[in-house]
């Protein structure tokens, strides 16, 4: 199974949740993939086999006067990288906008597998090099980062393709 979070602002968790997830998952394969700021390993203390420098290629771009959002970059996707199953992160912040997401998701049949809360303890734990629940234990975005994750191990789908 791969798990891939991507957005294209800064500072939104990406690194922090994945590293959430790891410490939950029991066999793991870790690839830091951020071109300005790959720090997963400041929070996973892992065993470094590779390490790679970066190469980029083109952007991909979808032009809005084209796409008719027929999914098939979604289908084509060799990575497998554009999903049908999501989580909406610190959702709170802006419940307009989370509601707009969770409304197209169900327009286009995607799964919004949860939603995580905005938590000044993520963060906290995050400049103290450690993960959530290494942090705190009974945290609110801690429990949410679990109910996600168990929707993940338990989906078929992700089950499919490997265990977690």
């Amino acid at each position: 199974m791969i798990i891939s979070i991507a957005s294209g602002k800064g500072g939104t968790g990406k690194t922090s949740l994945m590293a959430a997830f790891a410490s939950l998952a029991k066999n793991k394969v870790l690839c830091d993939a951020d071109v300005d700021a790959a720090d997963l390993h400041l929070l996973t203390d892992p065993k470094i086999k590779e390490r790679h420098d970066f190469q980029g290629g083109g952007i991909a771009v979808i032009d809005p006067d084209k796409c008719t959002q027929c999914g098939l970059c979604r289908e084509l996707c060799r990575w497998e990288a554009i999903s049908e199953q999501f989580e909406v992160d610190s959702f709170d912040l802006n419940t307009d906008q989370t509601q707009a997401i969770e409304k197209l998701a169900k327009e286009k049949k995607m799964t919004v597998l949860g939603r995580i809360p905005f938590d000044p303890v993520f963060t906290k734990s995050m400049v103290q090099g450690k993960t959530i629940f290494e942090y705190n234990t009974e945290s609110i975005t801690g429990q949410a980062v679990k109910q996600v994750w168990r929707k993940i191990i338990e989906s078929p789908e992700m089950n499919e393709k490997g265990n977690v």
